[in-house]
């Protein structure tokens, strides 16, 4: 009989150690997600950080239409000074027209740089399901390491 005591006693030790680590796998489990939060607050302060360069740019653009619009102006005195020099203002529209097409040009460049940015941004979020895929499965294979310890238990 005292054997048997002995050994309900050993066993309660070892249900008090697993009752122990599966506070300890909580806790593990709360931190991770303690670090999907700050994962996630990581993404939104790069998402801010890249609308502050949008805003920097827009504000970039804002004075480069200034200057456009007194260029305009510019252009206004050279048109009325081409009435003079009818010939000259000939050439000066072919120059008009270059600048046009170059403008045109920078515009698809511009949108083109928009483009790989939305893929640039679009790999991230691939890379963030491939993590979460990754972490899924590791919380698959632990439940079946649960299920052998729980199977194990079963058979002692």
């Amino acid at each position: 009989l005292a054997w048997v005591l002995i050994g309900w006693f050993q066993l309660a030790w070892v249900l008090v150690g697993w009752h122990q680590l599966a506070w300890v796998l909580v806790g593990w489990y709360q931190l991770a997600w303690v670090l999907v939060g700050w994962y996630q607050l990581a993404w939104v302060l790069v998402e801010w950080y890249q609308l502050a360069w949008v805003l920097v740019g827009w504000y970039q653009l804002a004075w480069v239409l200034v200057g456009w619009y007194q260029l305009a102006w510019v252009l206004v005195w050279w048109y009325q000074l081409v009435w003079v020099f009818v010939g000259w203002w000939f050439q000066l529209a072919w120059v008009l027209v270059g600048w046009h097409q170059l403008a045109w040009v920078l515009v698809g460049w511009y949108q083109l740089a928009w483009v790989l940015v939305g893929w640039y941004q679009l790999a991230w979020v691939l890379v963030g399901w491939y993590q979460l895929a990754w972490v899924l499965v590791g919380w698959y294979q632990l439940a079946w390491v649960l299920v052998g310890w729980y199977q194990l238990a079963w058979v002692l």
